[in-house]
């Protein structure tokens, strides 16, 4: 979810940005699109993408930091979000592996 929150927002930038930043605009929404992307592949693969997750937090907010006079201050938001996840991906890994128990059947 907050891989897709954070694509969502680099192709509303592009698309407001596209006008005034003309190239520039497929680097500005292209960056934080490429840190997001195999977050969501590992999502929905059902695979673990704590690591994937950290790492597109860290570049989603350091290119929001970096165009944060901009329109990259957008990317702030997905990239808290994507820190939350992050967290929250670990949080819930952590009772298992000290207790050695399975999760719960449904």
């Amino acid at each position: 979810m907050a891989a897709a929150a954070t694509i969502v927002v680099a192709v509303v930038v592009g698309v407001i940005s596209g006008e005034d930043g003309g190239a520039f605009t497929l680097v500005l929404a292209g960056i934080p699109i490429l840190a997001a992307a195999p977050v969501l592949v590992l999502t929905l693969r059902h695979h673990r993408a704590a690591a994937a997750t950290y790492l597109a937090a860290i570049v989603v907010i350091a290119w929001g930091l970096v165009t944060g006079l901009g329109t990259g201050f957008y990317f702030l938001a997905p990239g808290v979000v994507l820190v939350i996840a992050a967290l929250a991906t670990v949080a819930g890994d952590e009772p298992r592996a000290r207790t050695g128990a399975a999760p719960p059947r449904r």
